[in-house]
């Protein structure tokens, strides 16, 4: 009788301790390592942001942060697999405006649904283009660019780092709204476009800010205008192409981090204020500052939001470009 009373209150202890053990264990984010899975090669803007959030968010989660590259097909590749992984905040894709909008327009086959099947998380921020042509150019603004090409149809070419890259979309929708022509040179990526121009092989690229500075530095290009209405703040004598001839342009590409539809709120909101705060600490602020980049302080709700307003706009641009990867 003795004994069944101690088993008996053993098993009340457990019942009425379980229940809290259990709410613990939910609410420990993250109970493991964290993998954010950057779905280009190293060196891109997108490793370049995920290397430099990574140490502090293993700091202050006290679990390993590790980066995984997983390039291919536009970013689909590294993409598709987030979408598919355990919806527990452990595993994230540093996405962009491409792999969660613009290649659902370029690819007639897709293994996911950039809006549908992920969760924003945060977003990191946003990086605009800058047109920059070759000195040999007879151009030295927006105004007289557009000029020329007017009196000149195709007499000039711009490169880019292929269909549906940024610099691709960028120039089509100039060449939209300009009512111009100008032929397209597609390369493999940004670097040897960016080559083919010193080369004047190209006559202009709208390029990344930070990769476009060390050719305006060595007199290598000429900047003409950014390709966002609110500029760039490391480039503030570069003004835009909206105020400087051609009312209405503004292109900017944003970064951010998703996880798999599905991930708790709890845990996404967890995520994006430790994420938050690491953007705001002086070094990474100053760092992502410092090549280009306008950081956001948008919440998990905003991002989401804006990803399905931009929707329409880059479909729009896709269609206008012809652009299609398979």
């Amino acid at each position: 009788m003795k004994a069944a009373r101690v088993v008996l209150a053993s098993a009340l202890t457990l019942l009425t301790f379980a229940p809290f053990a259990g709410v613990s264990a939910q609410s420990v984010f993250p109970d493991g390592p964290v993998k954010i899975v950057v779905p280009y090669l190293p060196g891109g803007t997108p490793d370049i942001m995920a290397r430099l959030i990574a140490p502090a968010l293993t700091a202050k989660w006290g679990q390993t942060v590790v980066i995984e590259n997983k390039a291919g097909a536009n970013g689909s590749i590294g993409t598709a697999e987030v979408a598919r992984a355990k919806p527990d905040g452990r595993t994230l894709v540093l996405g962009t405006t491409a792999t969660h909008i613009v290649n659902g327009e370029l690819y007639s086959k897709m293994t996911y649904d950039g809006l549908k099947d992920f969760a924003p998380v945060a977003m990191l921020g946003a990086l605009s283009n800058v047109l920059i042509v070759h000195p040999s150019v007879q151009a030295n603004n927006v105004t007289e660019l557009i000029a020329f090409l007017k009196k000149q149809p195709g007499k000039l070419n711009y490169g880019s780092g292929g269909s549906g890259s940024s610099n691709h979309l960028a120039a089509e929708m100039f060449k939209s709204m300009a009512g111009i022509d100008m032929m397209h040179i597609p390369y493999k990526s940004s670097a040897p476009a960016r080559t083919a121009l010193m080369a004047g092989e190209v006559s202009m690229i709208f390029e990344n800010v930070p990769t476009a500075i060390p050719l305006i530095k060595s007199n290598q290009a000429k900047p003409l205008g950014i390709t966002s209405a609110k500029g760039a703040k490391v480039m503030p004598e570069v003004p835009t192409i909206d105020a400087s001839g051609l009312p209405g342009y503004d292109m900017s590409f944003w970064y951010g981090l998703l996880a798999p539809a599905g991930t708790p709120d709890a845990t996404v909101k967890k995520i994006h204020t430790d994420v938050m705060a690491v953007l705001q600490t002086s070094e990474v602020r100053g760092k992502l500052e410092g090549v280009g980049i306008d950081l956001s302080n948008m919440s998990t709700q905003q991002f989401k939001d804006y990803m399905r307003a931009e929707a329409p706009k880059w479909a729009k641009v896709v269609k206008d470009s012809g652009a299609k990867l398979d």
